[in-house]
């Protein structure tokens, strides 16, 4: 059975703890901005025939059904929680996750033992499940086919993640992202 092991290796390392002089500091060695996203560390499993690493980070996009506004601020604090849910059930970890009535964006650092497509089957089928057994307007919630996935390199990360964090800003002030907000039909 694969053993998972976190070893620091310079992201999100704390150098000084010894000294007391504890500053975060980044894959690069240097400090980190204040409230910049903490990456996480990269995890490495081990077998008796191999050992890998993964740090992957996706951009994930799905919309409701017909791209119909069903999405209401009730019902998003019940989708969004269903949707972190069950990405940290996966081992994955959220680092953004945003939307609008009639879409979601999800970033997570994904987990080397988990396919994009489970991950998106597993949080589109609670959310859609748990939105419609909540007290909410009784209008039959639906999410769309299709998805759109897109992976991250790590300088792109923070950029992504604002943008996820603003979604009703966005699309509120017409300032959007053609190429992050590509969803398959």
């Amino acid at each position: 059975m694969p053993m998972a092991i976190r070893p620091v290796l310079g992201i999100g390392a704390i150098d000084g703890a010894e000294t007391g002089d504890v500053r975060r500091r980044s894959q690069c060695g240097r400090p980190t901005r204040p409230g910049a996203c903490p990456l996480p560390e990269v995890e490495t499993h081990e077998s008796r025939s191999r050992r890998y690493r993964a740090s992957t980070f996706v951009h994930l996009v799905w919309s409701t059904w017909q791209r119909l506004p069903m999405i209401s601020p009730e019902r998003k604090r019940v989708i969004f929680r269903a949707i972190a849910g069950q990405a940290v059930r996966l081992g994955c970890r959220v680092m953004a996750l945003g939307g609008t009535s009639d879409h979601v964006h999800l970033v997570v650092w994904l987990s080397p033992s988990v396919a994009i497509s489970d991950l998106v089957k597993r949080a589109k089928g609670s959310s859609a499940y748990c939105a419609n057994h909540s007290d909410s307007d009784g209008e039959t919630f639906r999410w769309q086919g299709g998805y759109g996935a897109f992976t991250l390199s790590v300088t792109h990360l923070q950029k992504v993640v604002r943008y996820v964090k603003h979604q009703e800003e966005h699309h509120s002030t017409g300032r959007l992202s053609d190429s992050l907000e590509t969803t398959v039909s």
